[in-house]
Parts: C-alpha cells; sequence; structure tokens
C-alpha cells in the first residue's frame, strides 16, 4: 500500500507547489511519479510481466521477450503464433522492436511504462477539469494497479485513449484506425468501435437509470452471453475464469452506476459531458456482465470506465459554491482511498508488496 501513500503525497505536492503550470505540463509532471513506480518495480511485481513470483516463466511477457530474439521481424509479422499463440500481432512487434536494442527485462519494463503512461499524461491534460483529481480516480478506482501485471490490455487502453480524442473531435477515419492499432494490441479493445453510433444518443438521468435496472434484471441470463464475448475478445483461455468471480465486480458496478447517474445532476448540453455519460454507461454495462460470470469478462469495461478519470473532475469542479466543490472533491479522494484499502489487497495481482527491482531483479 505504500506505493499509493507516495503518489498520493506527490499529488499532493504537485497540485500544492506547481499549480500555476499550465494544465498539459502539470499533467506530464503528475504523469512522472506514476512512470517511475513503473519504471522502478522488479519484474516479478505484477505476475504476468514474468508469471511467477521468482522465475521468468516462457508463455510470460517477459519470457516472450527473452525468446523473441529469435525471430526475424517477417517472421513476427507473417507466423506470430510461433511466437507465442495467444498473443496479438502488434504486441509481438513492439516486443520484438524493444529486443533489438536490448535484452535485459527491466529495460523492456521500463519502455512499456512510459508507453503505458504517456497516452494517459496526455489526455488528462487536453481534457480533464482538474489534473489532480483525474490522476486519484486513475489510482483510486483500481485502474493503474491493472499496470503491472496486465500490460499488454493496459497499453491497448492506453491507445483506445487516443482513439477517443479522435472520436470527440469527429475524425472518424482516425478514430477507427487507432481502434484497430489497439487491437493488435488486445484484440478484446476492438469492443471501443460500438461507440462510434452510441456516441450520437443523449442520455438523461432517467434513461441511464432505467438501463441500469433493466442491466440487474438481466444479469441471471448472461453466462452464455458471457462465454461468447469472452471467447470472441480474450479468448478460449479466459474461460477459466468465467465461474471465478472475483469478488468486487458487484461492488464497482454500484460505484459505477452511482458515479454516473450523479453525474446528471449538472443539466448542461455539454458535448464532452454527454459523451463521458455514454462511455461510462456501456462499461457500467460491461461491468453488470461480470457479477454473477466472474471477473475476466469486466476487463472489457476498462476501455469505458477509465473515462471516470474524466467525468467525475467534470461534474465536481461544475458545482457553483466553492465550498462545496471543494468538500464534493475531498470525499471523492476519500472514496478512492477506501478502495485503495479495501480491494486492493485482494485483488493485486501480485503487485502487493511492492518491490524495487534492485532487490528482486530478473534473473
Amino acid at each position: 500500500m505504500t506505493i499509493f501513500l507516495v503518489l498520493a503525497l506527490y499529488l499532493v505536492f504537485i497540485q500544492a507547489l506547481v499549480s500555476e503550470v499550465k494544465k498539459m505540463k502539470k499533467s506530464f509532471l503528475a504523469g512522472l511519479g506514476f512512470v517511475l513506480i513503473l519504471v522502478f518495480r522488479s519484474p516479478f511485481c505484477g505476475m504476468d510481466v514474468t508469471g511467477s513470483s521468482w522465475t521468468i516463466m516462457p508463455e510470460s511477457y517477459a519470457g516472450v521477450f527473452l525468446r523473441i530474439s529469435s525471430f526475424s521481424i517477417w517472421e513476427v509479422l507473417t507466423d506470430p503464433q510461433s511466437v507465442q499463440g495467444h498473443m496479438e500481432v502488434g504486441w509481438l512487434l513492439l516486443t520484438k522492436i524493444i529486443s533489438l536494442f536490448t535484452s535485459n527485462v527491466q529495460v523492456f519494463v521500463a519502455v512499456i511504462a512510459i508507453l503505458h503512461i504517456i497516452p494517459v499524461s496526455y489526455i488528462i491534460g487536453k481534457y480533464s477539469k482538474n489534473v489532480v483529481l483525474s490522476y486519484f480516480v486513475f489510482a483510486g478506482l483500481g485502474f493503474y494497479i491493472h499496470y503491472f501485471s496486465g500490460i499488454r490490455q493496459m497499453l491497448a487502453v492506453s491507445v483506445i485513449l487516443l482513439a477517443f480524442d479522435q472520436l470527440y473531435q469527429k475524425r472518424m477515419i482516425w478514430f477507427v484506425l487507432i481502434v484497430l492499432l489497439a487491437s493488435t494490441i488486445h484484440r478484446s479493445s476492438l469492443f471501443f468501435i460500438i461507440i462510434w453510433p452510441l456516441s450520437r444518443i443523449r442520455l438523461s438521468f432517467l434513461t441511464s437509470l432505467l438501463t441500469i435496472i433493466v442491466l440487474i434484471v438481466l444479469m441471471p441470463l448472461y453466462d452464455s452471453l458471457v462465454s461468447v464475448l469472452i471467447s470472441l475478445f480474450f479468448g478460449e483461455g479466459y474461460k477459466n475464469y468465467i465461474d471465478n468471480n472475483a469478488g468486487g465486480a458487484l461492488t464497482m458496478f454500484v460505484v459505477y452506476a452511482l458515479f454516473l447517474l450523479s453525474s446528471f445532476v449538472r443539466k448542461t448540453n455539454d458535448p464532452l459531458l454527454q459523451l463521458l455519460q455514454v462511455l461510462v454507461l456501456v462499461g457500467v454495462a460491461s461491468q453488470s456482465l461480470g457479477v454473477l460470470s466472474g471477473g475476466a469478462i469486466t476487463r472489457i469495461g476498462f476501455y469505458f470506465n477509465i473515462f471516470l478519470i474524466f467525468l467525475l473532475p467534470e461534474v465536481l469542479l461544475s458545482v457553483e459554491v466553492s465550498s462545496r466543490k471543494i468538500i464534493s472533491s475531498i470525499a471523492v479522494i476519500l472514496l478512492c482511498a477506501f478502495f485503495v484499502m479495501t480491494t486492493t489487497p485482494v485483488s493485486s495481482s501480485g503487485v502487493i508488496p511492492y518491490e524495487f527491482f534492485w532487490n528482486n531483479p530478473a534473473k
């Protein structure tokens, strides 16, 4: 839990001492702390990187990195299955390119960490009403911790943030191309393409509430749908998780739904807020799929619920009374701290306790 305390203190420092810095610079300064924690962590801090807490497994991300040097770029592009069957060609190509310059696993981890956070910092700097609050939500609602273990999918999530930028600016060709790029890293990101037609919808409190009620009523019927979606967007191997409910799916469904409904307190025609509401509602729907069927399918929701890092500041900072604005912001930060303390230890995927790479280096 120490890393979250360090991040919280760092964000308070950024807010207090560099408050006059332009928003984009402030976002990258705040993001620097998140990058450094990822860069200096041991490869064994996050189970999927090495596949083990004590050695590098061949099928893990680090294992593939170490043996991909024996494959040519042409082989990676034309026969990715021979390199690693369940990994997409875009991810394998990126891994291969990094391997051309180094065989050091720690450098590989560092490069991926930088690629993870740069898009997050850029989009927060461009769209967030409050940079520091966005980073608190990013860390507190569990998005950041997934960057330690699910490094392939979370890189796809970061790329999807860039696709959102193009969607909002109505550059639809670029939007589609960036979503396709993300799908070469993790194919589940292709699901984000549905936001194109849905982005035309203008939600209200009533329609959102009714949708959430329908989702709850339909939950017992989701099993077959979940099985199909997991096979389509994740692969057959993830079906092992269908009956393995992570325990937090229901809690997060309720939290995301309440955050979404609270956003309608502000009555506005702001197109950004309206798009964020649609995105989070799709995320709530994705989260509902995992309440009874297990946690794996809720990973589709990452591509949509990540936009809570913009929605919450957007709503809170629209409050006209200054004292209420401060109280609301503090309440969200405390809520994020509560989630970190109650959910992180049981879903940390080997991240807690945090280890520096010099204390447990890759062998």
